[in-house]
């Protein structure tokens, strides 16, 4: 064994010094290998003369444990005095320079031994890389899609945004919300501040197999507990929100009813959630009481059709509209007429302000104006409209009016300086009309129903579409928050009553 050792490292030996020989001859412009150090081999460069450059050697400490493990130079290898002494002795190995011939006391076997104490080496190396990673560990759990986390944030490349945790394409759908709208609409989700959230998003209930035609207004009552919804047929229905069930039916809304109201344009409720009317296609108001599950006044006084009605705040005035041009306020207790006013154009839909100081109102002549209850004059007009308007709201804390249209925008005032705000304008391939709008309690969100089959989520204060509720199968005609801000109600042509929230 040790002359066949011997043989090798002659051979070896020999094959060295004719490298040596021929070190500096080659042709220009090429590259050769070069002997390192570390026992590895580099590269070098003919330079036109035909001489080798200097040789370029990478050193990597890790590589170089596994190299001298596999297969070390012989002139690295110790002398066989080293190779049986104690391991301890053999831990200075490393250090000490090549030696150029062994004796015949060496042998392949002890090179191994010598060899694997070198390995351990490395280890605490590989601690160091795991350690980086802590401070970005959650981070780079987080990010998703594309996403890379630089620091403790994720960031994404050019072109795109980040949503929630995932690179979404900001160019996609820039209507809703970006390509953040996209992304968490797939999900069911709301955008918000680009990120992925449940806003009133969730189908939470279906309420159906009771109207039978279209449903055309919605309410809550001002507990939230109970939702109140009336079709184009005459039905009128009560259901119970906590209970996710039918509750009351007081006309079933098989035509002809002469019990409920035809095409009803509101359902407004009294505030202590007993009593409620509806306003439609007729002269008179009819005002019906939840505890006695029945009608208990009907109110006439009108010479056309009715096109809105309801309770102030307080709950002591009802204030009716009509295609008589004229506005009427009724006591909400003897029913007995307190004003009628006139107007030129036709007058249309109507909302009290939260404190009930103030009655917005809609006419034919696309004009808003905003009418004194204590005087019962007109103290601010809001221009800007160019459409027929179809749907008017106030929001809770009195700021904003809000109007939507027959061509599909909706405009927003300021209710004390009278400046129009924003025009929200949706760009889909039609001018849909917007049937109904409504204000969320903190008064952040407007929801509006459209003819495209959808109830609309937008942002007031900066008009961007944020989430689109879309599993009607008609025209969304009624909308309404719940006085707690927990759900929304939409009501259809499909002839059903939905409730969205969060779970």
């Amino acid at each position: 064994m040790r002359q066949i050792f011997l043989c090798l490292l002659i051979v070896l030996s020999c094959s060295f010094l004719f490298q040596c020989q021929v070190e500096n001859r080659c042709s220009p412009n090429t590259q050769g290998a070069c002997p390192c150090p570390d026992g590895r081999y580099g590269t070098r460069t003919c330079s036109a003369d035909g001489v080798y450059g200097s040789c370029y050697c990478l050193s990597a400490p890790s590589e170089q444990v596994v190299s001298d493990a596999d297969g070390a130079a012989p002139e690295e290898r110790p002398a066989p005095e080293e190779s049986v002494s104690s391991e301890p002795q053999a831990e200075k190995t490393p250090e000490a320079g090549p030696e150029p011939e062994p004796t015949p006391e060496s042998s392949p076997e002890e090179v191994s031994t010598e060899t694997t104490p070198t390995e351990p080496e490395p280890i605490p190396e590989p601690s160091v890389v795991e350690d980086e990673p802590v401070t970005e560990g959650v981070c780079e759990e987080a990010c998703q899609g594309g996403a890379i986390c630089s620091g403790t944030t994720c960031k994404c490349p050019t072109g795109t945004t980040l949503c929630g945790s995932l690179c979404v394409d900001t160019k996609a759908t820039p209507e809703h919300c970006g390509g953040c709208g996209k992304a968490c609409a797939a999900t069911k989700a709301a955008c918000v501040n680009s990120q992925c959230t449940c806003l009133f998003s969730t189908l939470i209930a279906t309420f159906s197999g009771r109207h039978a035609g279209g449903v055309e207004a919605v309410r809550f009552g001002p507990n939230s507990r109970y939702l109140y919804s009336a079709c184009s047929s005459a039905g009128l229905q009560v259901w119970d929100v906590a209970g996710r069930k039918h509750f009351y039916e007081h006309a079933s809304g098989i035509y002809p009813s002469t019990d409920g109201v035809r095409d009803p344009h509101n359902v407004s409720v009294h505030k202590d959630a007993d009593q409620f009317l509806v306003s439609g296609e007729a002269r008179s108001i009819k005002v019906y009481s939840l505890q006695q599950q029945k009608r208990i006044r009907e109110i006439y006084g009108h010479t056309a059709n009715l096109s809105d009605a309801l309770f102030n705040p307080a709950g002591t005035l009802i204030a009716s509209s009509s295609k008589d041009k004229s506005i009427r306020i009724w006591d909400s207790v003897t029913y007995k007429l307190l004003q009628n006013l006139s107007f030129t154009p036709e007058v249309g839909k109507m909302d009290f302000s939260p404190d009930g100081k103030l009655l917005a109102v809609s006419f034919a002549d696309k004009s808003v104006k905003l009418i004194d209850t204590t005087t019962w004059q007109e103290v601010r007009s809001l221009a800007g409209a160019q459409d027929n308007i179809e749907s008017l709201a106030f929001d809770k804390q009195g700021k904003h009016v809000a109007v939507g249209t027959d061509a599909g925008t909706i405009l927003i005032w300021d209710a004390t300086t009278a400046a129009l705000l924003r025009t929200i304008v949706f760009h889909g391939t039609f001018a849909y009309t917007v049937h109904s709008i409504d204000f969320s309690p903190d008064g952040k969100y407007l929801i509006s129903g459209w003819e495209d089959r959808s109830a609309k989520l937008w942002e007031v204060a900066t008009g961007k579409l944020v989430h689109t509720l879309t599993m009607h199968f008609g025209a969304v005609y009624g909308v309404a928050f719940s006085p707690d801000g927990k759900y929304i109600a939409t009501g259809a042509g499909d002839k059903n009553v939905r409730l969205w929230g969060c779970p």
